[in-house]
């Protein structure tokens, strides 16, 4: 089944606030989220979200077990909670600059990487490219521009983005992700001349995909 359809081919719109009259499911607003970690030389290929739980290892380019701070995804990963839907309102790209020394090369590193990614939902093994990072802002985070070459001291800071039409997507398009089916978000790195970007020693990019989705009971998982 398509995600950007229901069953007689229209569009997805999101239900009025008090749900869809004579539907019993009440929706709940909640935000979605999960983080991949490039490192080292970046390769092109897929680098995918969603697609592993808490206390997995040595997944999503992160050394270690991950935690709830790089992702939501608790029972299972790469699929929807069994007896619920999620409606898919927006997206956003967050890129957290993770280093060990204080250094403006690694904002290089973060720029060329975001540079290099397409966006694409993989749901039900179809894939459905959704456009580059650069146009799915998070609205969240520091940003700014350092003054030191040296230091990386900050010349102006801020947290989020300033423009309120830069906070995220707008959800003109949702689309729908139904209890018990296969999804991940594909980061897919594109290069044609080879690896994408060597990041700079002891630091790292990691790379948030949050969802801003309505989710509802499902009276029946699965499509």
């Amino acid at each position: 089944m398509n995600p950007f359809t229901n069953p007689t081919g229209q569009v997805q719109v999101p239900p009025p606030a008090g749900g869809i009259p004579g539907v019993p499911p009440q929706y709940t607003a909640k935000y979605k989220w999960s983080a991949f970690r490039f490192t080292g030389t970046v390769a092109p290929g897929d680098k995918k979200v969603f697609t592993n739980k808490q206390g997995d290892s040595n997944v999503q380019g992160f050394s270690g077990t991950l935690t709830e701070r790089e992702t939501c995804m608790a029972g299972t990963g790469g699929q929807v909670p069994n007896g619920v839907n999620w409606l898919v309102l927006d997206i956003g790209i967050y890129f957290d600059l993770n280093a060990i020394v204080a250094t403006p090369a690694i904002l290089l590193d973060a720029q060329v990487i975001m540079n290099s990614i397409v966006v694409v939902l993989d749901y039900n093994d179809q894939p459905y490219p959704l456009g580059p990072a650069t146009m799915y802002p998070a609205g969240g985070g520091i940003a700014g521009t350092p003054d030191s070459a040296s230091t990386g001291t900050g010349a102006a800071w801020t947290n989020g983005t300033p423009q309120m039409i830069g906070r995220r997507t707008q959800g003109d398009r949702p689309f729908i992700l139904q209890g018990g089916t296969q999804f991940d978000v594909n980061l897919r790195c594109s290069n044609t001349s080879g690896a994408i970007r060597t990041v700079t020693t002891s630091a790292a990019v990691d790379v948030f995909v949050g969802l801003w989705v309505w989710e509802e009971k499902a009276t029946q998982a699965g499509p």
